[in-house]
């Protein structure tokens, strides 16, 4: 086993946490529109259940770059997706890039 991944795995997921609770946040308590409220709800869920996947995923994978950019790619389309169920791109959503560009 490389070492770091354990690491890896742990930044990862408390980074992902992070933009989980500021997106559900953000959707749940933003002046967006309510129309639909089973959508962000789902999505939220959706999401949260993507973290607990990885959680139990394997360590090595997070040492893989091809994994890892492609998670990137993911949680950006991720929030981006977020951003369009909350009904308004604010200032405030744009916020949830600023991990993102950390991650």
């Amino acid at each position: 086993m490389k070492t770091g991944t354990l690491e890896n795995k742990k930044l990862i997921l408390c980074l992902r946490w992070t933009v989980i609770i500021l997106i559900s946040f953000l959707i749940i308590f933003g002046e967006g529109s309510r129309q639909d409220l089973n959508l962000p709800n789902l999505f939220i869920l959706f999401y949260i259940l993507s973290n607990v996947i990885l959680t139990f995923s394997p360590r090595v994978w997070f040492f893989n770059p091809k994994f890892f950019y492609t998670l990137v790619i993911l949680d950006t389309g991720i929030i981006s997706l977020g951003m369009f169920l909350s009904g308004r791109a604010a200032t405030d959503f744009f916020l949830a890039w600023i991990p993102m560009l950390v991650f």
